[in-house]
């Protein structure tokens, strides 16, 4: 009887080992996910390396200085700034979906897109309000559904 109790409570603690792996694993996977679904939201727009339109988005709530899923104006610039740059894009696209935010970080976005030379125009998705409206209109097109 004691034999099969042994081996009862080492048949469990192997089991409870591999659990304790798989979910390490499975952990491990999602950071690792999450880490690249955050570093590739962070780099940039992707589509610089692609083509010859650069699509700059303005989502989330517009600030100077943000958390994840926020529209951080020196971002924004700094994006207008490279696609002016780059002898390969014609033209520029803002896909917008914002509720609009910080006034001052809207200035900045619509200053540097007032300051552009090469045709942009913007694309408000579901929300284009307050200031995200203030960047739209410095673009020489706006296109909305009437919705």
């Amino acid at each position: 009887m004691k034999k099969v109790v042994k081996e009862e409570r080492s048949v469990l603690k192997t089991v409870v080992t591999i659990i304790g792996i798989l979910s390490g694993l499975l952990s491990l996977a999602f950071f690792a996910f999450l880490f690249v679904m955050i570093v590739s939201a962070v780099s940039g727009p992707a589509t610089f390396a692609e083509g010859n339109v650069a699509i700059i988005p303005i989502q989330g709530e517009i600030m100077t200085q943000g958390s994840f899923g926020s529209a951080v104006s020196s971002q924004i610039v700094g994006w207008i700034q490279d696609a002016e740059a780059n002898e390969q894009i014609q033209a520029i696209i803002f896909e917008i979906d914002s509720p609009g935010g910080s006034p001052v970080a809207t200035e900045e976005i619509a200053r540097a897109i007032n300051e552009m030379e090469k045709p942009n125009v913007a694309v408000i998705r579901e929300i284009g309000a307050a200031g995200a409206y203030w960047a739209a209109a410095a673009t020489d097109k706006i296109y909305a559904s009437r919705m």
